[in-house]
């Protein structure tokens, strides 16, 4: 449980920020997945990730009442103290938003590459169905032996 003392809180912040360095490592580790089309290692990342996740939001739970209450606070701390924590909000905010437009880019290129599988595979399907319409033509075709007669129409 976080002490309500600055050490305390600093130590909360460190936490946090060495939490979203480790995210932010993550969702490279992810992106080059994502890029490599390796489905089972990204699985692995992503479970790896949701921890992470987990530890920022204890930690995220643990700073709000402090980060509440801040204006009133603050004057509690000596302005080093102050400061430090201050900074400290601000560059874990700052990492956090971060991560956040990292992982919307991550989304819209895992998103494209479904796009661009699900057409290969339509592709794919259409390649097909055409392939199994020329076998039946040629089964059923002049070299099977079923060439109409043309000489018994004329007749």
């Amino acid at each position: 449980m976080l002490t309500m003392d600055g050490q305390g809180i600093l130590e909360a912040i460190r936490q946090e920020r060495e939490a979203c360095d480790q995210l932010a490592e993550l969702r490279a580790e992810q992106r080059r997945m994502i890029d490599a089309g390796e489905a089972e290692a990204l699985l692995e990342v992503l479970g790896r990730k949701q921890q992470t996740i987990d530890l920022i939001m204890r930690l995220e739970s643990q700073l709000k009442p402090v980060r509440a209450e801040w204006e009133q606070k603050q004057a509690t701390f000596g302005a080093a103290m102050r400061f430090s924590i201050s900074d400290g909000f601000r560059e874990v905010r700052d990492r956090l938003e971060s991560l956040i437009a990292q992982e919307n880019e991550d989304a819209e290129a895992l998103a494209s590459r479904k796009e661009r599988v699900q057409g290969e595979l339509d592709d794919l399907g259409r390649k097909r169905r055409l392939e199994a319409v020329y076998r039946q033509a040629s089964a059923t075709g002049p070299a099977a032996g079923n060439v109409p007669d043309f000489d018994q129409r004329s007749r």
